[in-house]
């Protein structure tokens, strides 16, 4: 039987069997994966408040499990927190109940005078909380109700409570918190606010951390609290400095609202801090840096020998932005930064805009740094510092190498898909037959790239490859699938091309193997966008490089490390996971919610405004009207030597789920300062949602073409292509080809012409269980002797 835990609720036996299984008919068994305990919320209304010994209030709550469902509530009337066991203690017992509304009596021993002024005596507690399919429970909410009015409620932000730990503080530690009145007449805010620091050596400290202790915050200080400190209800923070290390401390706190009602619960959950004062950390806070192409997070150390190199682009600003979390309780006093010279070397700035080789002026709105642009082959290392108010410091060392690229190949392709490789039969040469949803690697391979008229290798004599959607066009193609931990795409090779075409499909996205794991290993774009990575892609477009983004699982893979709210299935919200750093936000423009979706009958078309762009000479009248499913009716052959399984009836895709507007200010015009808004941002299809009327669209593909961050533009299709009808794919890579980038297909194709001699193009025709191409070298580690570091 599992335990219910709230954050200080322990409850056991039968009720929890009853509670946990009522409402379902067979209890989870064997759950490996973490589970994330449910949450519930709670609201109340005055019922009946006319009589002078009791009073009722009608009570609704709400739960809320992210990886499950809630299947019932458990509630108590005035139940009592222990300090010792940090937890409520149900007077009665726990009460179950699938409700989300009750009405609940409460008596009025000390009748309130019906004199607004006088301070109200007699109160309430009404406590719940939430228990999910796998027997969590959330933390239990607590509302308390004096004879004419809610109590106001009060929680601390930082440090946050909590009943299972003692925080551990720097000597100087900042409390943070906020209030709230539900039935504030004129606000809904307490009014004011009374807390108190307690020390180990304050007679009171013992009572506090007995059993019943918390109680005795309010029996022997409410109403009124003399002796506490009182701030107005703009001020929710307080600073204690010069806290003795290794001595424990218990803050605690109050709220009051215009009636003069208090907070009268205290509980280690809210609004009471267990605290021990000690120089936590030695080193300082934890730092990261970002921008759209890394994401590094620096351990507190102070060490310039640790650096982490990162390649960067060959004459173009880059701007580095970063944040600190501090020890808690602390906060950051300052952020500096420099480029180059000697750290310990103290000179100010003769200039702070731009001798930007000693540091700047120590400040704490300076979140940012714009350097470059940088020559060719030049390194150089970057320095940021952070220091909090404990005078605790973290160094950040970055080595940069920038990389100028050739572009002396038109067009690559890196093929970063996950299908299931070619097996051969056991003790034979045969490959088995390809089985379940089409395609297969090889059947990737051969519907996009092959020549076409060669024979397939094991397949029945007489089978013919036909020329795949990208046969006339001179490429290369670049495989992740390579075999190693590392999973990076040098800059070094993603630059030999002026256009590049990155392929990622959803179930790519979704596998988080290491590159070793050759069968299920995680694809490189979800690799490189992740904390302490390079995403040398996004670098790669800086530089002026072309991308199209295509298949199903670009976006997933480019957010699913910043996922904050455990949605698997991809949904992320402009300003939590969609934001400036992020290579959705910034390379490809999607700055609105993104959805990703599975589903059948869903139906892409042309977006009507993809006619013509005068003013950048694009014609759009080049794509089909609208992208048709494969189909035998639509001209397509069934795939060869298939003894199971053919086109898939779902398929995936991401959109862009509310309104998302680009526009800049190109000056075709003169004079040169003549303001010329115009949207950078194109449309090039929208999804059109089966039987909803009116009929839905989002954007599905987008072509951005402006200015802003970077020189490249950047096409998104996330959507798998060769899932379209060949005719519908051979039209859209034309357009992309011919109609964007001026490349010509030519009717027999050009000679094969690897990147590397360890790279295969599929020029050739790649048969049935063709070896996949490897990538050589892989990224190139900058070592350095211990103690020292590359010349500048």
């Amino acid at each position: 039987m599992k335990t219910l835990r709230s954050g200080g609720l322990l409850v056991l036996g039968g009720l929890l069997a009853a509670a946990a299984l009522a409402g379902c008919s067979s209890k989870l068994k064997n759950v490996i994966v973490p589970d994330i305990p449910p949450t519930v919320t709670l609201t109340s209304a005055p019922y009946d408040t006319t009589g002078r010994y009791f009073y009722a209030y009608k009570l609704d709550w709400l739960g809320n499990d992210p990886d499950g469902r809630v299947v019932n509530f458990i509630y108590a009337i005035d139940p009592k927190y222990d300090g010792v066991l940090k937890r409520w203690i149900p007077r009665g017992g726990w009460t179950v109940t699938t409700k989300n509304e009750q009405i609940i009596f409460f008596t009025a021993s000390h009748p309130d005078s019906t004199n607004p002024k006088v301070i109200a005596s007699d109160f309430h507690t009404f406590a719940i909380a939430a228990i999910d399919d796998r027997a969590e429970t959330s933390l239990v909410v607590t509302r308390s109700f004096f004879s004419y009015t809610v109590a106001p409620s009060v929680h601390i932000l930082n440090p946050k409570p909590s009943g299972l730990l003692t925080h551990y503080v720097t000597p100087s530690v900042r409390i943070t918190w906020d209030g709230q009145d539900p039935d504030g007449q004129f606000t809904q805010k307490p009014v004011k606010y009374k807390f108190k620091l307690f020390s180990q050596s304050d007679p009171f400290f013992n009572t506090i951390k007995s059993s019943g202790g918390l109680d005795s915050l309010r029996n022997d200080f409410a109403p009124r609290f003399a002796g506490w400190d009182s701030s107005s209800a703009e001020t929710l923070t307080v600073q204690y400095t010069n806290l003795t290390p290794n001595a424990e401390y218990i803050f605690a706190l109050t709220s009051f609202d215009e009636a003069g009602a208090y907070t009268p619960t205290f509980s280690y959950d809210s609004n009471v801090l267990d605290m021990r004062a000690t120089i936590a950390s030695s080193s300082g806070p934890i730092m990261t840096m970002f921008n759209e192409f890394f994401q590094f997070t620096f351990v507190p150390s102070y060490n310039p020998t640790l650096w982490t190199p990162l390649e960067v682009p060959y004459k173009v600003p880059i701007t580095f932005n970063w944040t600190a979390v501090p020890d808690p309780g602390a906060d950051i006093a300052y952020y500096r930064w420099r480029l180059g010279g000697d750290v310990s070397d103290e000179t100010p700035r003769s200039n702070e805009n731009t001798d930007i080789t000693h540091w700047s002026a120590p400040s704490l709105g300076t979140i940012s740094a714009t350097i470059g642009p940088f020559p060719s082959d030049s390194v150089t290392f970057f320095y940021l510092e952070g220091t909090d108010n404990n005078g605790l410091k973290t160094l950040a060392s970055v080595y940069l190498h920038v990389v100028k690229p050739t572009f002396n190949r038109d067009l690559g392709v890196v093929n970063d898909t996950r299908y299931s490789l070619d097996v051969l039969r056991i003790g034979t040469s045969i490959y088995v037959p390809p089985g379940g949803a089409w395609p297969t690697a090889a059947e990737f391979d051969t519907f996009m790239f092959a020549r076409g008229g060669a024979p397939y290798q094991a397949y029945p004599a007489g089978t013919i490859s036909k020329p795949g959607i990208f046969n006339g066009y001179d490429f290369d193609t670049v495989t992740t699938r390579t075999g190693k931990s590392d999973l990076t795409v040098p800059l070094s090779v993603l630059g030999k091309y002026r256009h590049l075409i990155w392929i990622t499909d959803s179930n790519a996205s979704a596998k988080t193997m290491p590159g070793s794991v050759l069968g299920s290993a995680m694809c490189a774009l979800r690799y490189m966008n992740d904390n302490n990575r390079v995403n040398t892609l996004g670098t790669y477009i800086k530089e002026g490089g072309q991308v199209w983004l295509l298949g199903s699982g670009i976006a997933h893979a480019c957010q699913i490390n910043f996922d904050k709210d455990g949605n698997a299935g991809g949904y992320y919200a402009d300003g939590r996971e969609l934001i400036p750093g992020r290579f959705m936000w910034d390379v490809v423009h999607w700055q609105d919610n993104i959805d990703d979706f599975l589903g059948a009958g869903f139906e892409f078309h042309r977006a009507p405004r993809a006619v013509s762009n005068p003013y950048f000479n694009i014609d759009y009248s080049m794509l089909p009207d609208t992208l048709r499913r494969l189909s035998l009716a639509n001209g397509d052959s069934m795939p060869p030597n298939r003894v199971s399984g053919f086109y898939p009836n779902l398929f995936g895709f991401s959109q862009v789920s509310l309104p998302n507007y680009i526009t800049e200010n190109i000056q075709f015009t003169t004079p040169k300062d003549t303001v010329l808004n115009i949207s950078t941002l194109d449309t090039l299809y929208n999804v059109v949602y089966p039987g909803v009327e009116p009929r839905q669209q989002f954007p599905i593909s987008t072509y951005y073409h402006g200015m802003d961050q970077s020189t490249g533009y950047t096409l998104i299709m996330p959507v798998d292509l060769w899932e379209m009808t060949r005719s519908d794919c051979i039209a859209f890579v034309d357009f992309v080809c011919q109609g964007l980038w001026g490349i010509q297909r030519t009717a027999g194709g050009a000679a094969a012409r690897p990147y590397a001699s360890a790279t295969r193009s599929y020029h050739m025709p790649p048969t049935h269980g063709a070896t996949r191409a490897l990538l050589s070298g892989g990224v190139k580690h900058l070592l350095a002797a211990p103690g020292a570091r590359p010349k500048e």
